[in-house]
């Protein structure tokens, strides 16, 4: 019985462990799906500019989001 009891409690303590890394995961995500968004919807211009000493050789460059490309899968003979 005690042998059950030592494995439930670290059971528990894993799966804690494992919610607590889903709710970090999750706010990433959410995160990140605000950052793209407002970077295709020009919606980040109204961040404030840097200043003349930390203009960025990009300063001014359009963003754009590009897409994922595919490539076949190795085969022989393709080098």
């Amino acid at each position: 019985m005690e042998q059950l009891k030592l494995q439930s409690a670290e059971l528990t303590e894993r799966l804690e462990a494992e919610r607590e890394r889903l709710s970090r995961l999750e706010i990433t995500r959410e995160t990140a799906g605000e950052l793209l968004a407002r970077m295709t919807d020009g919606s980040a211009a109204d961040e404030p500019t840097p200043s003349a000493g930390d203009a960025s050789p990009f300063a001014g460059a359009e963003r754009q989001v590009v897409g994922v490309l595919s490539v076949p899968q190795w085969q022989l003979g393709m080098g």
